[in-house]
């Protein structure tokens, strides 16, 4: 019996010291289910603040794609306009070159064409000595001896065709420079 009640005491002891024990993970186990919950809690809170900061950023990133696309869009069409306004300006370049040219030609034609219009001056004016003379001469003869009144009235219309022609070539030359 006594080694019965020994065995009770020693069990009633272990019972004891179970029960304390276990009040004590109890107690450790409450406080860390209490640490995990406020973790837990934590967590949930920086995972709320990181979904919101992805959705701002989601939507940053999504305006800056669109930004990037209209900015894209933009360079394509200045780069567009850019080919079309080389091309425009080459082909007036083209343009003003053939338009020197043919002022150059013209230019070599006008001087060419006033040459030739003070040669024709200065034919014209012996020409028109030369009436001269053969009017002076054929007045002296009429004077003298008789000579046609008609071809004195012929000579001195031609002597005046020749001088409105002289005055028109001068015109027109003064009207080119």
């Amino acid at each position: 019996r006594e080694s019965l009640e020994k065995t009770k005491e020693e069990f009633s002891c272990r019972i004891h010291n179970l029960l304390e024990e276990k009040g004590k993970l109890v107690q450790d186990a409450d406080g860390k289910n209490d640490e995990l919950e406020s973790k837990i809690s934590d967590l949930r809170l920086l995972n709320q603040s990181l979904t919101e900061q992805n959705g701002a950023l989601h939507k940053k990133l999504d305006a800056t794609v669109i930004r990037k696309e209209q900015l894209e869009e933009k360079r394509k069409k200045l780069h567009d306009s850019m080919k079309g306004t080389e091309a425009t300006m080459r082909s007036e370049l083209n343009e003003l070159k053939s338009a020197m040219e043919s002022l150059m030609s013209q230019k070599k034609e006008f001087a060419d064409d006033k040459n030739s219009a003070k040669a024709t001056i200065i034919k014209l004016e012996a020409t028109i000595e030369q009436l001269e003379c053969e009017i002076a001469e054929r007045e002296n003869e009429r004077e003298v001896g008789g000579i046609d009144e008609d071809l004195m009235t012929d000579l001195r219309d031609e002597n005046k065709k020749l001088k409105r022609r002289i005055i028109m070539l001068e015109e027109r030359q003064h009207q080119r420079q």
